[in-house]
């Protein structure tokens, strides 16, 4: 499976900042605590699944966080990666390492343009809620699944509880002053599970979690983010924080996490 060698090269920055990720993920893992977090919530949710899939897509991967995750883990599986940042893009490609070069493949691209019926697995962490036509994203997503296929989904919650319980609500047309990029504050397990079902597909599972003692471990890392070297020390937080965090009420989570099956 080979790279899109038709994107433009990535800047030497980029390439840089990628390399350096890269060599951290291998060695330590994922430091950033939201990412780091996340990706143990969905080892957790494909634990429980128990797939085989012959190939992956990874809609909107930005930086690559879970590309190399999910081709470890599925060593016989290839994965797609696209996301419309042409500039994450080319550098993904321009650094990837060899030993992927048959199996992993970054394509700058949007879902229309998706191969129907291609992929036994979708990933789609943190994207819908940066579309305005989210309805027509998940049909484009379901379009490329195969029958039988999965789609996980992870977005943020439509409310925020703070650690005091206090909730916030921001409305949609402010949401980018919270969170730059996004066109929707999030979404509300009811209707996420409206907007998958919406697109013919079966909900297996809906689950709200990042919850008081994960709120807690975004703060510790915020304390510890400058200079650079200090975020290591926010990882064993972010695991022991992660753990209590399961043990907390449904109703603080922050996140909605789905996990979906085409017919």
């Amino acid at each position: 499976m080979s790279p899109d060698r038709h994107a433009p090269a990535g800047s030497a920055d980029a390439r840089r900042k990628q390399r350096a990720k890269q060599l951290v993920r291998a060695v330590i893992g994922e430091p950033y605590v939201g990412k780091r977090l996340k990706q143990a919530r969905m080892e957790r949710a494909l634990d429980r699944l128990d797939l085989d899939p012959a190939a992956i897509l990874d809609a909107g991967s930005e930086d690559a966080t879970f590309v190399y995750w999910l081709a470890d883990r599925y060593v016989t599986a290839t994965v797609l990666a696209v996301d419309v940042d042409a500039a994450a893009i080319a550098a993904c490609i321009d650094v990837m390492p060899e030993r992927y070069a048959q199996r992993v493949a970054f394509r700058c691209e949007t879902l229309a343009d998706l191969p129907a019926e291609s992929f036994d697995l979708v990933t789609a962490f943190d994207v819908l809620e940066h579309i305005d036509d989210d309805i027509g994203a998940v049909h484009e997503l379901v379009r490329a699944l195969r029958r039988g296929g999965h789609l996980l989904v992870h977005v943020p919650r439509n409310r925020w509880t703070h650690t005091n319980g206090q909730v916030e609500v921001v409305p949609d047309d402010e949401a980018w002053r919270i969170n730059p990029g996004h066109v929707r504050m999030g979404y509300s397990p009811e209707s996420l599970r409206a907007l998958l079902e919406g697109a013919g597909l079966v909900v297996v599972e809906v689950d709200i979690w990042l919850r008081r003692w994960a709120v807690r471990a975004h703060r510790v890392y915020r304390r510890l983010e400058h200079p650079a070297p200090l975020r290591l020390l926010s990882i064993p937080v972010t695991n022991l924080f992660g753990h209590l965090d399961r043990y907390r009420p449904a109703e603080e989570g922050n996140a909605v996490w789905a996990v979906a099956q085409k017919r």
